[in-house]
């Protein structure tokens, strides 16, 4: 009797255990790389508006080279967070899209510009789309960094509550 007693505390002390052990690998290979990720992401999209606005303001064509090495870094930085297993990767995808999008306007705006091209209402009404976009991308980008922190804190929840509950087992059944 006693061991099968046994027997049961040490599989129910495995199992949380193993548990346990789960929360935690999810948060460092999961919920922790994401957060990271998605403020890395709203970091890169700071630095193309950077990178575009000083070629503009420098009228240097050839400065566009940081906002696209900006770019290209954030798309991968996209594809890394798809991947992810604890995010909506169809979501990503849409962001990531809609960054895309941003991106070809502001760069092409950026070049008109450069160019003196169409200098007049139309300009300005690119420039109005190309904020509306980058809002739009930002906006985004801030409420998944958000969420992704809190996906986080709420793993680590879970992880202290199977600690205290490995702990409160093992007072009861051995007391």
């Amino acid at each position: 009797m006693a061991a099968a007693g046994f027997t049961i505390v040490l599989a129910a002390a495995l199992l949380m255990a193993f548990r346990s052990g789960r929360v935690i690998a999810l948060v460092e290979r999961g919920h922790y790389p994401a957060a990271e990720r998605s403020r890395d992401l709203e970091d890169a999209l700071g630095r193309i508006q950077q990178a575009l606005q000083e070629a503009v303001a420098s009228e240097d064509a050839d400065a566009l080279a940081a906002a696209d090495r900006a770019r290209d870094e954030a798309l991968a930085a996209f594809d890394a967070l798809a991947a992810n297993p604890t995010v909506d990767a169809a979501s990503i995808r849409g962001i990531r899209e809609s960054f895309g999008d941003y991106y070809t306007h502001a760069r092409r705006t950026s070049e008109r510009w450069l160019r003196k091209e169409q200098m007049g209402d139309d300009l300005v009404a690119a420039l109005g789309v190309m904020a509306e976009k980058y809002k739009a991308v930002h906006e985004a980008l801030r409420t998944l960094t958000q969420a992704n922190k809190a996906a986080m804190l709420q793993a680590f929840v879970s992880a202290r509550s199977v600690v205290r509950d490995v702990g409160l087992f093992m007072t009861l059944t051995c007391c």
